[in-house]
């Protein structure tokens, strides 16, 4: 019989792998190899915190990356081929960050609606 505790494990893991394979796609890395890369990571993930309980807040930002920061600092409305061959990204690759870092930041800088 499999817990409830198991599914939610292996629902993480699967979806770190999943992200992680879809980061390296977006580098214009082999499929091959972004599944190797994903699947390692998982291990790694599961091997070297095995048996601790990690519990993340949601109110937990993790904090942007210096290239992304720079990415969307480089962004002007419409240069995008030139983001592609600065950063060696896919352009939808490109476009993610840039959503990704407005969004954060929009959500760091709108106050909370329901706050005491």
């Amino acid at each position: 019989m499999i817990t409830q505790m198991e599914i939610a494990r292996h629902e993480l893991l699967r979806d770190i792998e999943d992200n992680v394979s879809a980061l390296c796609k977006n580098y214009n890395l082999d499929t091959e190899i972004c599944e190797q890369i994903s699947t390692s990571v998982a291990d790694f993930l599961a091997e070297h915190y095995a048996g601790q309980v990690i519990s993340f807040p949601k109110d937990f930002y993790y904090k942007i990356a210096q290239r992304d920061l720079d990415i969307y600092n480089d962004f002007t409305g419409n240069n995008w081929f030139f983001l592609v061959k600065k950063y060696g990204m896919t352009e939808s690759g490109i476009r993610k960050v840039i959503n990704r870092v407005r969004k954060r930041i929009m959500k760091h800088q709108q106050p909370d609606l329901f706050c005491e």
